[in-house]
């Protein structure tokens, strides 16, 4: 799929421009919407680099795969596949080079809204009670909303662009921090590249094989982690800063094994 210059490509030109007015959640009731198929090729990370660029599939069944380019920049065929098949009611991170596997499993009720998404109008209830609509802008030819969301307790602050064509999907966002002179910049951004609605490719939505091992994320992860840069974990001193992430990915992962067979 050719990509689309400049990186951040917004098709059109800001429509409406509604300063103050507060994402509502009462009067605004949400509706049943069909998930599209299309295919959206995005670059994520600091502003001004090359970045990784991911190729995101979602199918009209509510079926989504999330896979990194082979041409993103430093690509090295390690990088992980999320895979989420709401008829199986599973979400699968896949190592595919190491033949390893977590899944989670999903609640019906989960399940469920994947295959029937419910949606706002305007975006507002997907953008969150403290949001604010900031205008309406066309994002390669999808119209979207652009919601701020105000940096608190040192958290930065978030624009996101939300496209009801897309059930509400932020197909484009912006994570601004203060700097040490109390200036905002962007911090961390996902900018779309390509946008295509047309079925993806069904081999993308294809189950991990059975000779994958099952092995909970954070196993997964330590595994490709030392795979990817040929000593093992725990070899380096900052590997000790990541446990912490990993124990959450973990607990995650067990919370979810309540919604697995027979369950």
């Amino acid at each position: 799929m050719p990509l689309q210059a400049p990186l951040l490509l917004v098709a059109g030109v800001l429509l409406t421009v509604l300063p103050g007015l507060k994402a509502q959640t009462q009067g605004n009731p949400r509706v049943e919407a069909s998930p599209s198929s299309f295919t959206l090729l995005y670059r994520e990370g600091p502003p001004g680099q090359a970045g990784r660029e991911k190729f995101l599939y979602s199918r009209d069944d509510g079926a989504r795969a999330e896979i990194f380019s082979p041409g993103s920049p430093g690509y090295t065929g390690w990088e992980p596949k999320t895979l989420v098949l709401p008829e199986l009611r599973k979400r699968f991170l896949i190592a595919e080079r190491a033949r390893l596997v977590s899944t989670f499993f999903l609640s019906a009720a989960d399940a469920d809204f994947r295959k029937r998404p419910l949606i706002s109008e305007n975006c507002a209830h997907e953008a969150g009670s403290k949001a604010t609509l900031a205008g309406q802008e066309s994002i390669l030819g999808v119209h979207t909303y652009h919601f701020e969301s105000p940096a608190e307790a040192g958290m930065p602050g978030i624009d996101t662009w939300l496209a009801p064509k897309l059930g509400c999907f932020g197909i484009q966002t912006i994570h601004s921090g203060a700097g040490q002179d109390g200036v905002f910049t962007r911090v961390f951004e996902r900018v779309p590249l390509s946008l295509a609605f047309a079925p993806p490719p069904g081999s993308v939505f294809e189950p991990p094989a059975p000779d994958f091992r099952e092995v909970p994320p954070s196993e997964q992860q330590k595994a490709v982690l030392g795979q990817v840069r040929g000593t093992p974990f725990g070899w380096v001193a900052s590997d000790a800063h990541l446990e912490k992430g990993f124990a959450r990915f973990d607990r995650n992962y067990e919370q979810a094994r309540q919604y697995g067979p027979g369950k």
